[in-house]
Parts: structure tokens; C-alpha cells; sequence
């Protein structure tokens, strides 16, 4: 018979920041694979469901469609660069 396992406490949930137990780096990078810096944008909900409808139409992720607008915007700029060349590991 296997034990199950016990969820936690609605108190220790809600529990203040310092209680709580902190969570190495080293086990959040490896819960993903790899630890990646995050950026976050907000968009108006019209512009987003637009992209996810090209999304679908292109057949592609929102991400990869993202991803394509960063490296248009490093190209504008940065006219030497890409997403691609930053990327790659030095020669």
C-alpha cells in the first residue's frame, strides 16, 4: 500500500516570507534545467490576442514570435548583431 502524501497546511502556505523555507538557486535551476534571466511585458489585451492569432496562422509559438521581434529590434540597433550571433558560443 502506498503512503500518500500530506498536503500542506493552509497555514503554513500563507505563512510571512521569513518562515517560510528558501529555495536554493541551485534547486530552481534544476527544476527548469537551466536558470534564464526572465523579462515581462504587458500588453494590451488586443495587441496580445493579435499575436497569438498569427501565432496560429503562422504555425508557431507566442514565444518564437517574440523571440523574432527582439531580433528585428537587436538588427535595427545593432546592425552587426543577432539574437543568433549573440547566442553563439565564441570561436
Amino acid at each position: 500500500m502506498t503512503t500518500r502524501r500530506e498536503r500542506p497546511r493552509l497555514s503554513e502556505m500563507l505563512a510571512a516570507p521569513a518562515e517560510r523555507p528558501a529555495i536554493p538557486v541551485s534547486a530552481q535551476a534544476t527544476a527548469r534545467g537551466k536558470a534564464r534571466p526572465h523579462a515581462s511585458l504587458y500588453l494590451d489585451p488586443r495587441v496580445l490576442k493579435t499575436i497569438k492569432q498569427i501565432a496560429l496562422d503562422h504555425d508557431k509559438s507566442q514565444h518564437d514570435l517574440l523571440v523574432e521581434g527582439v531580433d528585428m529590434l537587436i538588427r535595427k540597433y545593432r546592425p552587426s548583431l543577432s539574437v543568433k550571433k549573440i547566442l553563439e558560443p565564441d570561436a
